[in-house]
């Protein structure tokens, strides 16, 4: 599925640590489960599956992913562009040197 339309209101202002940033990374190469973005960080960062649990819980609650049931698994899948997060981010830092 495309992420979301980039005019969605929940969609504006997504700035992101470096932490979530990492967790979209993953997600923008397609859906993903809880224990398949653990894996997919743990040689770098080595988060514990609650861990990564909980981020992604948050980032779903501010609008970035959207999550699905599957049996007991969920699985996350990006709802913002890497395009739109950059946009967001490049807009912060240059308002934050003005």
């Amino acid at each position: 599925m495309a992420p979301t339309d980039p005019t969605d209101p929940r969609t504006d202002d997504i700035a992101l640590s470096d932490l979530q940033l990492d967790v979209m990374r993953v997600l923008w190469r397609g859906e993903a489960s809880v224990a398949d973005v653990a894996a997919a960080l743990a040689a770098e960062r080595g988060l514990a599956h609650t861990t990564v649990a909980t981020l992604l819980t948050r980032l779903a609650k501010r609008g970035a992913v959207a999550q699905r049931r599957d049996g007991r698994v969920l699985f996350y899948r990006a709802l913002v562009t890497e395009s739109q997060v950059r946009r967001t981010m490049v807009g912060d830092l240059i308002q934050g040197l003005f």
